[in-house]
């Protein structure tokens, strides 16, 4: 092996050769694996051998696609070389879309990658490579770098619509008060308005989607008739991890595509084994949802444990750690969780959706946040599980039909979740509390309808006598890409629990739209209004045009009473409802309130965004109050608004609370408890 490696002698070429013995080009053979086997050799640290065994078969080609680039670090003077370099070699690349060019020599840098610096607004967090870890950081920017110079991530990511216009990330964090407001400001409105969204910290070391981004939190603190905006980043491990290393080291949704994305599963198992992406305590991005329980502000993403935040009375937001609950809940947890407002439980899903056994769990939490029950569910598809219900009694989990497709991501060269129209969409009912029955069993009654839908987002459900009253928002068709789909709609599905008959009932046609909301208190119940964001078009990246107010009760067909829109060059989100007051008995009707969101005027050259209230009664588009922000604020996904009261109790969580999460540490020799890469 010869003397220390010095990772500053790291600068020579990466020579590409073809070791095939058929003479023919490697990218020209028709594809049989997946596999990625690095050996490095530099020194006995990094010894190993490294491989994957391939996510799924493609099931056109009959066997799983492969890659097979061994990798040598040679130390100075071994196999005769005056200069260590690095020897990646290609073969088995057959069948693809298009080939793969292959250059004799790619330059390697002779340093480490870029370190971004650090977040404006935050310190810079000290930390220095040890020349181990230097090594492995140089060697995934080269092979990442090959990756992408070899493929079209890069051009696919200059033009990404989710990296463009409103989409775009901001990376200055602000803290401003007293901020105009141009109107009133509704009294009931005191507290705080958040909505979080993804941000991505770095440039994508592929391509990108818009799912992938980190957290990112925007507050409105309101108190006082007056307002004060902050936005932070959620601290997440995955975050904390990829700053310590200045880039990506997680694979990402947006990286999965075409024989890229088979790469950037193999350089990301490498990651794992060489501890430059430890997964002990998750890497979820934390970017997705919001939910206020056991004086607990929380970050939600469905692929880890959710994330705790604190808007101190300031408005600073600050980020508290992971939430682990004490240990007993060892799967994801949804994005989508649901809270009785009369009992102050929390009920939620978990899922895995990758692989030969997909699995899905259902759990409750009391009031105090501790785990009344996990149950595991059994499925018969892979699905993305990303919204449920829960009535009175009973739980309704969507076994929907969009689907992982390896396939389509190697052969369409595409993310790989697509519709499966070939089989119809699926609903199982659970006990709303399976620890209380007799026998501690959770059964569960399963329903098919006659149609295959995808269902992210549900409105509300209640049960009738034998009826469930399942409101919902779906997609005939949908991929991530937005190349397949067609715009949501807004639908009732009735499940009879005695004739196990499913039926959907479509509700007013030209309502196209997604992300509902209710008035919280009434969720599992019987209720009349929902708050719809409207779409104009079939994007995943939805442009809110404005918000259409349905009416439960109303024949399907005649259900939109009112209609407000943004403006023609505005874009907005999705629509938090609160009541004008707090007692249902004081307000005239559930609809007496207003509705909040984040609006972004596109044709503005700097700033644009906006905190705007709409009266939820009358749906007039004249905004009660807006407020300009003192930045862009991005497009992003859900919101949630804190009264007075909640906004006072997250203040006071105790240390004994704050001392059981998990708190991100950006040194990776300090990660305890790696798990081998699968």
């Amino acid at each position: 092996m010869g003397g220390p490696f010095d990772p500053a002698d790291l600068q020579g070429t990466i020579n590409v050769r073809d070791q095939d013995q058929t003479g023919e080009p490697p990218v020209t053979k028709a594809p049989s694996s997946l596999l990625l086997e690095a050996q490095l050799s530099a020194m006995d640290e990094l010894a190993g051998d490294f491989s994957i065994v391939p996510l799924a078969n493609t099931g056109e080609i009959g066997s799983p696609l492969s890659m097979v680039p061994p990798v040598y670090i040679l130390p100075p003077g071994s196999d005769g070389m005056a200069t260590p370099s690095l020897d990646l070699t290609l073969q088995g690349l057959t069948g693809l879309p298009s080939a793969i060019p292959l250059p004799t020599a790619i330059p390697l840098p002779p340093g480490p990658p870029p370190v971004l610096p650090g977040r404006p607004g935050v310190a810079t967090r000290p930390y220095e490579m040890t020349p181990t870890e230097e090594l492995k950081r140089k060697l995934d920017y080269a092979l990442t770098q090959f990756v992408n110079n070899h493929t079209d991530c890069s051009q696919r990511r200059a033009k990404n619509q989710y990296l463009l216009g409103n989409f775009a990330p901001v990376q200055e964090t602000v803290h401003e008060q007293n901020l105009p407001i141009e109107g009133t400001m509704p009294k009931c409105l005191e507290g705080v308005f958040v909505r979080i969204g993804p941000n991505p910290r770095f440039t994508p070391a592929g391509d990108y989607h818009w799912f992938d981004g980190d957290g990112m939190l925007h507050a409105c603190r309101i108190k006082d008739g007056q307002v004060t905006y902050c936005n932070r980043f959620v601290d997440t491990f995955r975050l904390a991890q990829e700053e310590a290393f200045g880039g990506p080291v997680y694979v990402k949704l947006g990286d999965l595509r075409g024989m890229a994305g088979m790469a950037h599963i193999s350089l990301s198992e490498m990651r794992a084994r060489m501890g430059l992406a430890p997964d002990a305590h998750g890497f979820g991005a934390a970017n997705t949802s919001l939910c206020f329980h056991a004086k607990k502000l929380m970050a939600l993403q469905e692929g880890d444990l959710p994330y705790a935040a604190r808007i101190v009375c300031d408005g600073v937001i600050e980020s508290l750690g992971r939430v682990e609950f004490q240990g007993k809940v060892k799967h994801p947890f949804t994005a989508h969780p649901k809270v009785d407002a009369d009992t102050g439980e929390l009920f939620f899903i978990g899922y895995t959706m990758v692989g030969p056994n997909p699995q899905l769990w259902y759990g409750g939490l009391d009031a105090e946040a501790n785990v009344m029950f996990d149950y595991k569910v059994k499925i018969k598809h892979g699905v993305m599980h990303h919204d449920f219900a829960v009535t009175q009694d009973h739980a309704i989990i969507i076994e929907h039909c969009l689907e992982f497709n390896a396939a389509a991501m190697v052969m369409q060269n595409r993310v790989p979740f697509t519709t499966n129209k070939d089989r119809n969409c699926r609903l199982g009912v659970l006990p709303k509390r399976p620890h209380m029955r007799p026998d501690k069993q959770c059964p569960v009654q399963w329903f098919e309808l006659d149609q295959p839908l995808v269902i992210l987002h549900t409105i509300n459900a209640w049960q009738e006598g034998d009826i469930l009253h399942l409101f919902t928002c779906f997609f005939d068709k949908l991929d991530f890409e937005g190349i397949d789909s067609v715009p949501p709609q807004v639908g009732e599905i009735r499940l009879n629990l005695r004739t196990g008959k499913a039926v959907l009932h479509r509700m007013q046609a030209d309502v196209q739209g997604d992300f509902p909301k209710i008035r919280e208190d009434l969720l599992g119940k019987p209720n009349r209004y929902a708050y719809v964001s409207t779409v104009a078009n079939a994007s995943m990246a939805p442009r809110f045009t404005g918000v259409a107010k349905l009416d439960l009760t109303a024949p399907h067909d005649e259900c939109c009473v009112g209609r407000l829109y943004h403006g023609l060059t505005h874009g907005g989100g999705e629509a938090f409802f609160v009541p004008r007051h707090k007692d249902p008995s004081l307000c005239d009707g559930e609809d007496d309130g207003f509705l909040v969101t984040f609006v972004h005027d596109e044709s503005a050259t700097e700033g644009g965004s906006a905190m705007v209230v709409y009266d939820a009664k009358t749906m007039s588009s004249t905004p009660v109050a807006r407020v300009p922000l003192p930045h862009r604020v991005p497009y992003g996904f859900h919101c949630l608004h804190l009264d007075e009261e909640q906004f006072q109790s997250q203040l006071q969580m105790s240390d004994s609370d704050q001392a059981m999460l998990a708190k991100p540490d950006i040194l990776t020799r300090q990660q305890k408890g790696t798990k081998k890469a699968r």
